[in-house]
């Protein structure tokens, strides 16, 4: 067992090696950030952790890292598991938990299990992907060769799935005729150019109406070797005008889809709608959210979750829900870092999408969008420190902060750029500096929806037009 810090970051390397029968063997790796201490505890730094005592009893080790982590609500076991599975490879995962977690400040950044071909390590892997830390989750990858073929690690929701770390966006935007229309080959060929990249999500949804072609792109990618169904990960959105059909619509979506399940099935919005959007519909969101635990009993969502809610309306559905939210999908960027509502979601256990992630980084200079823009002296500055370019810089901020990003692009280098972002990794300052453009300023603004009740935003004095 080999624990070591690097003390020019506050990030902690844990590498422990379990061997049985030469020539096989696994690795598990973990790294640990440190955020700023708020409660003016000093930064941990090249000090040995516990559990670097060769000669200590591993399961009375494990037995007390697991109470330990308990008490102080670092990690959450799944019932009868403790004996029965996490065996001796997890302790290092537990025990460096455990260590830096007095300080209340501590983050799980990334773990990396390598494939093994002996079934203790098995089990030791499926040990750790139980392991969860309650602010930001656990990523699993395997050492840039992940299970599902992709690039991107993958996020531990609360209902035990996984997430990739990184998904295609699909929404093709508007025209001065309102929603752009699509056509054959406007989605699905991106999507196989990011498949190809090693991108192993993809973000659509009923409103976006291209859920035909997105299936066309999965089963391209299917058909000549690249992936299976089980590799993608598809997520989909109930619309407006469905909220009251809901196991249908997704039924619906599914027949587009050419699918017999979807991976992430969200409520698009708390706003609804009549079926030919001219009015209002006024529909508790609380008699969606049943109807969306029915998608996922019945099998045909493996989860679920919220896009464009608020934190009330997120805790009212945890205050009635049988089955709770996986995953919130909102706006993130530099001009919008929702840092309340983000750290909220992760204390309930939710992980946090990013849509719109490159925020107002590419509008012209006199634009009344706030700064940054993509030539921000302080943006370039850091991206040629890692020979990057500024919106992998972008969305590697975003990334380190625990969020899923699903930025959207047609343009085949700009969808493999987009997904460069896991061999390196921003300092402490530099995600600091980031996290000062800050100015809460929506680039998605519906304020022409403000009216309805179930408005999740600021209600403007002078609401926008709809471009509907």
């Amino acid at each position: 067992m080999n624990f070591y810090a690097s003390s020019g970051l506050r990030y902690f390397r844990i590498t422990y090696k379990c061997s049985t029968v030469p020539p096989h063997h696994c690795v598990h790796r973990l790294r640990l950030g440190l955020r700023e201490s708020s409660s003016g505890n000093p930064p941990v730094r090249d000090r040995r952790l516990p559990g670097d005592d060769e000669d200590a009893t591993a399961d009375g080790q494990f037995r007390e890292g697991i109470k330990a982590a308990r008490r102080r609500s670092i990690i959450h076991t799944r019932p009868r598991r403790d004996n029965a599975t996490m065996n001796k490879p997890a302790l290092p995962v537990l025990m460096a938990l455990v260590a830096l977690s007095a300080a209340k400040n501590v983050f799980l950044y990334e773990v990396q299990i390598p494939k093994s071909s002996h079934e203790s390590c098995g089990d030791a892997c499926r040990a750790i992907s139980v392991l969860q830390c309650t602010n930001y989750g656990l990523f699993n990858s395997d050492n840039g060769d992940s299970r599902d073929g992709g690039k991107a690690p993958r996020l531990t929701l609360n209902d035990g799935n996984s997430i990739p770390t990184i998904g295609l966006g699909t929404f093709l935007g508007f025209d001065e005729n309102g929603q752009k229309d699509v056509k054959p080959g406007d989605v699905s060929t991106p999507l196989e150019w990011a498949i190809e990249a090693g991108y192993r999500m993809v973000d659509t949804a009923s409103a976006y109406k291209n859920e035909e072609d997105v299936g066309i792109g999965i089963r391209n990618a299917i058909s000549n070797g690249t992936i299976r169904r089980e590799d993608m990960y598809v997520v989909t959105k109930l619309g407006s005008t469905e909220q009251r059909n809901v196991v249908p619509a997704l039924r619906q979506s599914l027949k587009k889809l050419n699918m017999d399940y979807v991976d992430l099935y969200l409520i698009h919005s708390p706003v609804t709608f009549t079926p030919n959007h001219s009015t209002f519909d006024v529909i508790d969101y609380l008699d969606t959210w049943k109807s969306m635990e029915e998608t996922k009993k019945l099998g045909l969502a493996k989860s679920i979750g919220l896009s464009n809610f608020n934190q009330s309306q997120i805790q009212r559905i945890l205050d009635n829900a049988e089955i709770n939210p996986s995953v919130l999908q909102v706006e993130v960027n530099l001009n919008l870092g929702q840092d309340r509502l983000i750290e909220y979601a992760k204390d309930k256990g939710i992980v946090v999408m990013a849509y719109t992630p490159f925020g107002s980084i590419f509008e012209s200079q006199d634009s009344a969008a706030p700064p940054p823009r993509v030539d921000d002296p302080q943006l370039r500055s850091i991206a040629e420190r890692y020979g990057k370019t500024v919106p992998q810089i972008v969305l590697r901020y975003l990334v380190q902060r625990g969020l899923v990003p699903i930025p959207k692009s047609i343009h085949k280098n700009r969808i493999e750029e987009n997904i460069d972002l896991f061999n390196f990794e921003l300092t402490p300052e530099e995600m600091k500096t980031l996290a000062e453009f800050n100015k809460d300023y929506r680039t998605v603004y519906p304020s022409y929806w403000q009216d309805h009740p179930y408005y999740p935003y600021e209600r403007k004095e002078v609401p926008d037009k709809s471009p509907f």
